[in-house]
């Protein structure tokens, strides 16, 4: 378990996990809270790292202290419900399993868990043989499996939890952090325009908001979408900036770009009465869908 000032939810954490962990590794990012004080009740086994801003990089030197068959990473955030320890039992002591085991996860946001919008099922590589896996670095980089693989089935019984923003203010904070650490690894960009930023933020929400249905997820699913747009617009404003291409005077055909937005508003709206409304009207919009799709196609 990589930490950082996780003193609210990481009791909670370790005693789940200690229904079923023969060690506990806890690598500590420079806590300033209670965090280490909590952890040393669990475990004597602690040990430091400077604050990188998020644990991916240092996931790598946590396991590398482990010296047990199997490697479970949980984050201080997360907890085991029984069915899942139950469920992890099973594979560790099954000499047939495959070396890598993915789990899906329940993100809970703002008090609720969230079902769609992208956060379910959230498969995240968790458990693993002893160096059958390991994390590149990069901020939300899954893990790599080394070994033979298992997504288990999206069900409730095989989900990790997680409390992944409790409020929205913290769902702000995080995502000025994260989008500053993304923008310093985007190294691609060679010029932003008007049509970048909309089409950055736009395309995030569209994919969200339909294409991932956030809509099911009433006001959540909305804000969600609106805010993961904003998050993909932020992390493209803070790359230019460092690459000093915000002046930039190249052309930007916002018209168009603007044109395109509308034709595909106008697809997903077509979409969703498809889906929603009755023989005929479904019939229409379907149709309606179809054609724009050819609008979108060639022009």
């Amino acid at each position: 378990m990589n930490v950082r000032n996780a003193e609210d939810t990481l009791e909670r954490a370790l005693r789940s996990a200690q229904a079923l962990a023969d060690e506990i590794i806890i690598m500590d990012m420079e806590s300033t809270d209670r965090t280490v004080e909590i952890a040393q009740a669990f475990t004597s086994k602690i040990f430091s790292h400077s604050n990188l801003q998020y644990a991916d990089p240092a996931r790598n030197l946590a396991i590398k202290e482990a010296s047990c068959d199997w490697v479970l990473v949980l984050d201080a955030d997360e907890w085991l419900t029984p069915s899942l320890i139950e469920k992890i039992q099973h594979i560790t002591q099954d000499s047939h399993s495959a070396d890598c085991y993915s789990f899906p996860r329940k993100n809970y946001i703002w008090g609720k868990w969230i079902q769609h919008t992208g956060w379910w099922p959230d498969h995240q590589l968790r458990l693993f043989r002893n160096g059958q896996a390991k994390w590149q670095g990069d901020i939300h980089q899954k893990a790599t499996p080394l070994g033979s693989h298992i997504e288990l089935e999206a069900t409730e019984e095989n989900a990790i939890s997680h409390d992944n923003y409790p409020t929205v203010e913290q769902f702000l904070e995080r995502l000025n952090q994260y989008t500053s650490i993304q923008a310093s690894q985007e190294k691609k960009t060679q010029s932003f325009t008007s049509s970048d930023a909309l089409l950055r933020f736009f395309s995030e929400f569209m994919r969200r908001y339909f294409a991932l249905e956030g809509y099911k997820d009433t006001q959540r699913g909305t804000s969600l979408s609106l805010l993961q747009g904003m998050y993909e617009l932020v992390v493209a404003l803070k790359s230019a900036e460092a690459k000093e291409l915000l002046d930039s005077s190249e052309k930007s055909d916002t018209a168009q770009t603007l044109h395109r937005i509308s034709l595909e508003l106008m697809y997903w709206s077509h979409h969703m009465q498809a889906q929603q409304g009755k023989s005929i009207q479904k019939i229409w919009h379907t149709l309606l869908k179809k054609l724009i799709a050819l609008f979108i196609k060639f022009s």
